[in-house]
């Protein structure tokens, strides 16, 4: 597993770097050609024996620019799971993916880092699945996932970066099917916004998550428990261990682990602003997974579909100017079978 950031103009594409005469990576444009992330397996002999690659389309800057990067890796039975962060201006072409355009990041936060969790199989080295963190802000994560019965799990830090200078929010503690659909979030919160890095996380069979931590001050976790540091403003060894029974348990995927609910609570805080408009109006909330927004009138009947976006961002634009004044409702469709209804004011 490697990462290079030396890639410069180089002019045409796609360019291959191979790693004997059959294997090689793939840099397509400037965007790949700034950050190339790559594997490779060898043998004993030192013979390769397969290679994969992060793809991105884009430029190396600017409103279409593309980038992705690995972060930490592990080994569960048949399979590798590594996590990494990725950006991309979607609604301008740009496009973060693996193997092939289907197999894209979604891209459900408008500039921002995306923490993301990859699955291959570690003989033939073929991408299996993938799964995004569900945050607010940049999302980086900062260890290698683990994996329980079915389930994995990673650590991410979320916050703000500027003039490379990052604020730290949070960590949170994402699991997923071990298909990539996503369960829940736990959030781990400090006093202060500097929570240092975490050095790991372990899991195990018997249901045990081990996580630590460091920080400069107390440390509150997703039940309540707090960590206290004994030397205020200096940093304090924080380890945290939870115990789940449910985890010794062979998971059973299905769609009743809290997931509907999670979704549900997020798409109940979506609203329209500016509402009364004069013409355009923002969807705000959580807009993970949207296919469509369509115009209806108050019997329900449609009059247009404003947006269709197979992608699809958490802040979609409308623009109503073409309507007269009225009332009207915003239906918004969802790639999971459900719809948002909310109602708008044209003035």
């Amino acid at each position: 597993m490697s990462s290079s950031d030396h890639g410069g103009n180089l002019h045409q594409y796609p360019i291959h770097i191979y790693w004997d005469s059959t294997h090689y990576a793939t840099i397509q444009d400037m965007s790949s050609a700034q950050r190339l992330n790559y594997l490779i397996k060898y043998n004993p002999q030192g013979e390769v024996q397969w290679c994969n690659q992060i793809y991105t389309r884009g430029s190396s800057e600017g409103s279409n620019r593309a980038s992705a990067v690995w972060e930490r890796n592990c080994l569960h039975g048949n399979y590798l799971y590594l996590n990494g962060a990725a950006s991309y201006y979607e609604e301008n072409g740009a496009l973060v993916y693996f193997d092939n355009e289907s197999n894209y990041l979604p891209h459900y936060q408008q500039e921002r880092a995306i923490g993301f969790f990859v699955k291959y199989d570690k003989t033939t080295g073929a991408f299996v699945n993938s799964g995004i963190m569900h945050a607010k802000g940049n999302v980086w994560p900062v260890n290698a996932p683990a994996c329980i019965n079915n389930r994995v799990f990673a650590l991410n830090t979320s916050g703000e970066s500027e003039n490379n200078q990052v604020t730290l929010t949070c960590h949170q503690l994402t699991t997923w099917r071990d298909d990539g659909l996503f369960i829940s979030a736990d959030t781990i919160q400090a006093v202060y916004t500097d929570i240092e890095l975490s050095e790991g996380l372990v899991a195990n069979e018997n249901g045990y998550i081990a996580v630590s931590l460091t920080a400069r001050a107390p440390v509150t976790f997703s039940n309540d428990v707090t960590a206290d540091c004994y030397s205020p403003g200096l940093s304090s060894a924080v380890i945290a261990l939870y115990h789940n029974p449910e985890f010794t348990q062979p998971f059973v995927p299905d769609d009743s682990v809290g997931i509907d609910e999670y979704y549900q609570n997020r798409e109940r805080e979506i609203y329209l602003y500016p509402n009364p408009t004069d013409g355009q109006t923002t969807v705000c909330g959580y807009m993970y997974g949207y296919r469509s927004i369509e115009l209806l009138d108050l019997q329900g009947r449609k009059l247009a579909t404003l947006l269709d976006s197979p992608h699809g961002t958490d802040v979609p634009e409308i623009d109503l100017s073409p309507y007269p004044s009225g009332t009207y409702l915003v239906k918004i469709n969802f790639n999971r079978g459900v719809s948002v209804v909310r109602k708008v004011v044209r003035m």
